[in-house]
C-alpha cells in the first residue's frame, strides 16, 4: 500500500495505473483488458490507495473536489512463479485439429462469399 500511495503522490493527473508485462502493447486496450481478466486477481493484484487520497484533476468524471481512493492494477505474471504455472499463448493453428480448422475456414469463406461478414 505504501508503494501505491507513493506512486500517486507524484501526479494528480491520474487515478488508475495498469501495469502490463513488457511485451504487451499498451495501446492495445483489448489485450490490456484480457490481461486484467487472466492475470490480475482482485484480492491480490488490485491495490487501492488510502481512501483520503487527493482526487485526480484530469479525469472528468470526478469534479466534486472530494477525496477518494486511487487504483493500481498489476496485470503481470508473478516473476516468482515457475514457467510451468504460466499459461502459454495459443493460436488457432495449435488449438484445434486440422479437420476442424479446415471446416471452420470453409464456413468462414462461405459467410464471406454470401456477404454476411466482410
Amino acid at each position: 500500500m505504501a508503494a501505491t500511495n507513493a506512486l500517486f503522490s507524484f501526479s494528480s493527473l491520474f487515478d488508475k495505473v495498469l501495469i502490463l508485462d513488457e511485451q504487451i502493447d499498451p495501446t492495445n486496450l483489448a489485450r490490456a483488458f484480457d490481461d486484467i481478466w487472466v492475470k490480475a486477481h482482485p484480492g491480490n493484484d488490485w491495490v487501492f490507495s488510502d481512501p483520503n487520497a487527493p482526487a485526480a484533476s484530469a479525469p472528468m468524471y470526478r469534479q466534486d473536489g472530494k477525496t477518494g481512493s486511487r487504483l493500481y492494477i498489476s496485470a503481470t505474471w508473478d516473476p516468482r512463479w515457475d514457467e510451468e504455472y504460466i499459461a502459454p499463448r495459443v493460436d488457432f493453428e495449435s488449438s484445434f485439429p486440422e479437420d476442424i480448422r479446415e471446416s471452420v475456414l470453409e464456413r468462414w469463406a462461405d459467410l464471406k462469399s454470401e456477404g454476411i461478414i466482410k
